[in-house]
């Protein structure tokens, strides 16, 4: 097997995590359907078809996501490590299950224009500037546009830190 190729465990693992995710979809649109069929409540039949979606957008990215969700909560909560070791984990996951990354608006209704794999990884060097470790944060960076070098986040944030580490010329 070449390098970088995932196994076969490694597939199996990323279509359980979808189908996992399917499942639960599924079932929470069967309970909306039975709930609509048996017309009990007509306030419930009606917001049946909204709720379904909603549900099961939270239950996928509580599921799928759990590490970039779990990195910001750190964040906002002031914890700096906790936050860059969730964006690490949640970069880990999506680059072992590329393709709930790439049909995040499928699995997990994220409309979002920059992958998970993205955020997390401008979150870490984002994480690493406020903790003042320049050289963490050039890196997380410069790992970023390696692998997005379309990214335009990464971009200007790596330029302003390269901008503030040359010396005055004033």
């Amino acid at each position: 097997m070449a390098l970088g190729q995932p196994t076969l465990v490694q597939i199996s693992a990323a279509r359980l995590v979808g189908l996992v995710a399917v499942l639960l979809g599924m079932i929470v649109l069967s309970g909306m359907i039975l709930l609509v069929v048996l017309g009990r409540d007509q306030q419930i039949a009606i917001l049946a078809p909204y709720l379904v979606p909603f549900v099961y957008m939270l239950t996928a990215r509580r599921l799928v996501a759990r590490h970039h969700r779990r990195g910001c909560r750190a964040y906002a909560g002031g914890n700096l490590e906790m936050a860059i070791a969730e964006m690490e984990a949640s970069d880990a996951f999506f680059r072992r299950h590329p393709w709930l990354d790439r049909w995040r608006l499928v699995t997990m209704l994220s409309p979002s224009a920059i992958s998970y794999r993205e955020m997390a990884l401008l979150n870490i060097g984002f994480f690493n500037v406020q903790l003042g470790r320049k050289e963490a944060a050039k890196a997380a960076y410069g790992r970023l546009l390696a692998e997005f070098p379309e990214s335009q986040v990464g971009k200007q944030t790596l330029t302003m830190i390269e901008t503030f580490e040359r010396p005055d010329t004033d």
